[in-house]
């Protein structure tokens, strides 16, 4: 189980957010928040994409 975040906490989570808004890509002009997230989202930690079903 996770802890919650506390006051002590706030300085390391600021440069955390800092980092990665640096890494994401500018928006385009005119796309939806929606295309953005699935633009710039990245597979979680340990995800594995799944292989193509093969063909029988």
């Amino acid at each position: 189980m996770r802890r919650p975040l506390t006051p002590a906490d706030q300085s390391e989570h600021t440069k955390l957010v800092a980092k990665v808004r640096a890494e994401l890509p500018a928006p385009a002009p005119g796309e939806t928040a929606a295309a953005y997230t699935a633009r710039c989202r990245k597979p979680a930690f340990g995800a594995r994409r799944r292989k193509p079903a093969l063909a029988a």
